[in-house]
């Protein structure tokens, strides 16, 4: 148990008997690297909505001073796979950069992220891709320098969902260029997808990969040496 001037936080030593609402949690991070970005995954989600119901009543008796009962707190469609914006924080290791989420008690350490149970799928594709494209490169200097550049897009930029806009927009274009006998990669269509429905620059040195869809604005800002 350690103690501060107004709280006290306690480490779980062993567990004799589990409850009834207690559950395994679906997210690897959330035991082994102790995830700061959720704290009730132990919980079923039932057991979870009580929590966060009586967690707001405390807090608006306790620090609001508000003579009121605990709030309903109604039930969300998608408990899992619905966050739309993952920040991430960047490191450089011994062997290379990682880019990941804090442990809830160390605010400087940074674990490396597999998978983010809360985050959107779509989301979580795109980071794939990007460090796919890294790790897949020989090792030298020039994917050192792409690891740091990818790494550094984590945490300044968001990443823009491929959502049900883009799905629309890519169904039709993906049936027009296979009518016309020049069907594209999936991931392509995907990608301009994205920037046609967020009317948004392609910038990519594979210009010829995205010059058969309609609408997309394609640019290179690469130069032979």
């Amino acid at each position: 148990m350690s103690r501060a001037k107004r709280f006290a936080r306690g480490q779980l030593l062993s567990l004799e008997r589990s409850s009834p609402s207690r559950v395994e949690p679906p997210c690897i991070h959330y035991t082994a690297d102790r995830c700061g970005g959720c704290q009730i995954q132990h919980l079923s989600y039932d057991a979870q909505l009580d929590a966060k119901r009586t967690i707001i009543g405390d807090s608006l008796r306790r620090i609001g001073r508000r003579d009121v009962s605990d709030p309903e707190v109604e039930p969300s469609d998608l408990p899992w796979r619905y966050r739309r914006k993952l920040t991430l924080h960047v490191r450089r290791t011994r062997d290379g950069w990682i880019a990941g989420l804090h442990p809830y008690d160390d605010p400087v350490a940074v674990f490396d992220l597999e998978d983010c149970p809360i985050t959107d799928e779509r989301v979580l594709a795109v980071w794939h891709e990007l460090r796919f494209g890294v790790v897949r490169l020989p090792p030298g200097r020039r994917r050192d320098a792409l690891a740091a550049f990818v790494s550094g897009l984590a945490s300044r930029f968001a990443v823009l969902p491929y959502d049900r806009n883009a799905a629309e927009w890519h169904a039709a274009e993906r049936a027009r260029l296979e009518r016309a006998g020049t069907p594209t990669p999936f991931a392509d269509g995907q990608i301009a997808a994205v920037a046609v429905t967020n009317d948004l620059r392609l910038i990519t040195r594979n210009v010829a990969d995205f010059a058969l869809f309609d609408d997309l604005v394609v640019e290179s800002w690469w130069t032979a040496d």
